[in-house]
């Protein structure tokens, strides 16, 4: 290869290159983004519609299906999933693999509000299109526990302060926080006060409004001098609420402090956070996409040690921080790719000499330094699979620098000048070497072609492959030609010998000319040239033995276990618990402990294998979660995250550790009838959800949810199956309220007014927002205590009428109770629970 050969007669210029590669390498690993895993841009799309106080079978004939009917203009749509659950309705638009996801984000956005007025009129009825962001996953979680008696509501504050801090930080997208308690302003209502007077529920939000007032006054010009003036109409404490006039009744005014009790107290109870058992905050922490994962958590971590000082009485915690699984990951894999490096060397040092495997050894790092400059310019982060592909061309690179070395070697140990043995062993060996390399590139190339997530998740194998063979060409023909020719000295005559005992060993013909070979040939290459000999000589055997191997590998591949992606011990698993539909958020804290117990025992363990744990009860849904997780939300789910101790660090793989857990858990749920529970290990690779995942269709609800129990009961017996569960859930208790409609047209109102009278005196009207103390603060105006759980919703028939205009007076000028407006059927239970309504429609 003539520019071989200019390169060798020209050195400086080589070492110049190598010494700005050298610079240049060091510079990119200080700003290439590492992450954990690459970056995956499949475009999912996703429509949530909340809509309170709903069952599933309303949610899904009033939301669900208009939105699935406008969503069939879409194009390149693989297929659509929906959920109508208690409450929201979801669904999910998975495209075509091509799709931008913006744009997709965008089709669908127009469609859903071409059908906005078709959905229920109501505050909360908002339906949010968002885009799946696979790199918007949460960076790790920051916990933060009070000493015993802190207030809770002063704990989430002070919590909220810290979130502020910490999405400042540069790579944090937002940040959500659950747990805590907050603050609010109860008037509860006496219903049968209010009803003496007149007063509606309606009456009270109205006042609540008018006498919190938020207008500025402006500015008074007197002439010669301008005063600003300032309104003093709005709440600064409680007194100020009781005080608010509601009424005048016969000349003696009606204060809401008449009428109902107003109290500085929480919210009502939706989620709890728990660390290790004990109450706490939790702040979930989302990073950019794109980012340096690994700088962006070195600075949370920063952030929040600054902060430490500030929260005295307040201990933070980093749970499920993804620097610490990165720091692991170079651990694991750059010990993997260090010990590889040096078992090269050594087999080279013991065959070939010290100084021949030394100069071999010089093509790991250089091509892997090519490769990291051109996956920075190609804008690839550093991952867990660029790692592993870096690990796996290891010994690729080295086939051609060792075929390099060796004929140059070659060539100087019969005496050559070292610069004419560089240039002879490269112009011999040059080509074959390319076409290796191209070979080996041609054979990862199809890796591209692979759609999906997957195709995102394993193209950067081919990538890497290609950029480190190329790196692997250059050091080849050029470096170590070039270090060869002046670090190897010509050999004196007198040591260049022929090895007769070779030449005999190689049968050939008898005018063949004496070749000159390197002298003192090792024990193992004499045995591989006799083994050769009789291989020729015997060529049936040989055969023979090919036709044995091929048959013997058909047979394994039949028999050998198959995964979609090899299972891994990362140390993190989640158990996700829930309780019979209706159960309140109080039960679910406790039957938290029948988890919460055998995850203390096992910490309490002399060399424990675990670090901790957090319980996320209730509505958790800020965490991430993967697209075929089961979306049920709700007072009756929780989940625990387990931490355990790295794999380097423990003894024990997950395995052994999550069996055992799961026969204590089999015996502590039997303590809450009906708790079911799942363990889902947190797994390397792309997202895919469940290892098997069937979906029924069909209009008959019930029917679809008698055969997914029924198919869900036969895998269960399946040997080796564990976790089978359903979305479907049934026996969701519910009373059901129906107003008599010539009652409640006799009194000049309409259903509606009735369902809002009711929603109000059950949830309370939380529309008002206090800015007392520099922070806003919900008014709840609720019926009185005697309505609440169960109880206050069958006595809704205390609540009245939300409304009533001027001049229009009722029969006999009374408000009439709601039990002569409505019919209240007996508890019953509706099918279809908790939303499991689910289609899946492919356009």
């Amino acid at each position: 290869m003539k520019i071989s050969a200019a390169a060798i007669d020209q050195p400086r210029f080589v070492i110049v290159c190598t010494m700005i590669l050298i610079v240049a390498v060091v510079m990119v690993a200080l700003n290439i983004p590492v992450q954990r895993t690459p970056a995956i841009s499949k475009a999912v799309v996703l429509v949530a519609v909340p809509y309170p106080g709903a069952q599933p079978v309303e949610v899904e004939e009033q939301i669900t299906s208009k939105i699935e009917d406008a969503l069939q203009k879409l194009k390149n749509v693989d297929f659509i999933a929906s959920t109508s659950m208690r409450g929201s309705s979801v669904t999910q638009i998975i495209f075509l693999d091509g799709v931008d996801p913006d744009q997709a984000r965008g089709e669908v956005k127009d469609l859903v509000d071409e059908i906005r007025r078709d959905l229920p009129v109501a505050r909360e009825v908002q339906p949010s299109v968002t885009d799946i962001d696979f790199e918007n996953t949460p960076l790790m979680l920051v916990n933060m526990t009070a000493p015993e008696g802190f207030d809770e509501a002063a704990l989430k504050t002070l919590a909220e302060e810290v979130q502020e801090e910490l999405e400042t930080i540069p790579g944090v997208s937002n940040t959500q926080l659950f747990g805590g308690r907050e603050r609010e302003l109860h008037v509860n209502v006496n219903v049968d006060l209010a009803a003496e007077y007149g007063l509606t529920l309606g009456d009270f939000r109205r006042a609540l409004a008018n006498f919190h007032a938020e207008m500025p006054a402006g500015e008074l010009d007197t002439g010669t001098f301008d005063f600003r003036v300032r309104n003093e109409t709005q709440f600064r404490g409680v007194d100020d609420i009781r005080n608010a006039i509601i009424s005048e009744v016969d000349g003696k005014v009606i204060k809401i402090g008449d009428v109902a009790t107003v109290e500085d107290s929480y919210r009502r109870l939706k989620n709890v956070a728990l660390l290790n058992g004990g109450s706490c905050a939790t702040i979930i922490v989302n990073k950019e996409a794109d980012i340096n994962t690994l700088a962006a958590a070195i600075s949370v971590k920063e952030k929040v040690a600054e902060l430490r000082p500030q929260y005295p009485n307040i201990k933070f915690r980093i749970t499920r921080d993804q620097s610490a699984e990165i720091s692991i990951m170079f651990r694991v894999l750059g010990s993997s790719f260090i010990f590889g490096a040096m078992l090269v060397l050594v087999i080279l040092a013991w065959t070939m000499g010290l100084r021949i495997s030394f100069l071999v050894l010089t093509a790991i790092p250089l091509s892997s330094a090519v490769g990291l400059i051109a996956l920075y310019a190609l804008g690839i982060p550093v991952s867990n699979m660029v790692i592993f592909a870096f690990i796996l061309v290891l010994g690729m690179v080295v086939d051609g620098a060792i075929i390099v070395a060796e004929n140059i070697h070659r060539h100087i140990e019969r005496g050559e000048d070292p610069v004419d043995a560089a240039k002879i062993g490269i112009e011999e060996v040059g080509t074959p070497v390319i076409m290796a390399d191209l070979t080996t590139v041609a054979a990862f190339l199809p890796m591209l072609l692979v759609p999906g997530i997957m195709g995102d998740f394993m193209r950067v194998m081919p990538e890497v492959v290609s950029v480190s063979l190329l790196g692997s060409v250059l050091v080849d023909h050029f470096f170590i030609p070039v270090v060869a020719a002046r670090w190897y000295g010509r050999r004196k005559a007198s040591d260049v010998v022929p090895d007769k005992t070779v030449h005999e060993a190689i049968a050939r013909d008898e005018d063949e000319a004496e070749i000159r070979i390197r002298p003192n040939l090792g024990l193992f290459t004499k045995i591989y040239i006799y083994i050769l000999r009789w291989g020729l000589q015997n060529r049936w055997a040989v055969s023979l033995c090919t036709i044995l191997a091929l048959v013997w590998a058909g047979f394994m591949m039949v028999h050998v276990q198959k995964e979609f992606f090899p299972p891994s011990d990362r140390g993190q698993f989640e158990v996700k618990y829930e309780l019979p539909l209706g159960s309140s958020i109080h039960q679910t804290i406790a039957a938290a402990e029948a988890i919460q117990q055998p995850l203390r025992e096992l910490g309490a363990r002399p060399n424990s294998e675990l670090v901790n744990f957090v319980s996320a009860l209730g509505s958790s849904e800020g965490l991430a979660s993967r697209l075929e997780n089961d979306p049920a939300v709700g007072p009756e789910f929780g989940t625990v995250m387990v931490e355990l101790l790295s794999p380097l660090d423990r003894e024990r793989h997950e395995r052994l550790i999550l069996a055992e857990l799961r026969e204590q858990f089999d015996q502590t749920v039997k303590q809450f009838p009906g708790m079911t529970y799942t363990i889902q290990e947190v797994e390397e690779g792309p997202p895919g959800g469940a290892k098997v995942a069937v979906r029924f269709t069909g209009d008959d609800l019930e029917q679809l949810g008698y055969v997914a129990d029924m198919t869900t009961a036969g895998m269960r017996q399946i040997e080796g199956a564990v976790d089978v569960k359903s979305d479907y859930r049934n026996l969701n208790p519910e009373i059901v309220v129906e107003p008599f409609p010539e009652v409640v047209g006799m009194y000049g109102m309409s259903e509606m007014q009735v369902a809002q009278a009711i929603q109000t005196a059950i949830n309370g009207d939380t529309t008002i927002e206090l800015n007392l103390g520099g922070r806003g603060r919900h008014a709840a105006a609720a019926g009185d205590e005697r309505l609440s759980g169960v109880e206050r919703t069958a006595r809704t028939h205390h609540a009245y009428q939300p409304h009533r205009q001027e001049g229009d007076h009722r029969p006999n000028g009374q408000n009439r109770p709601r039990d002569q407006l409505v019919r209240r059927e007996p508890l019953r239970s509706q099918a279809g629970g908790d939303g499991q309504v689910r289609r899946d429609r492919e356009p």
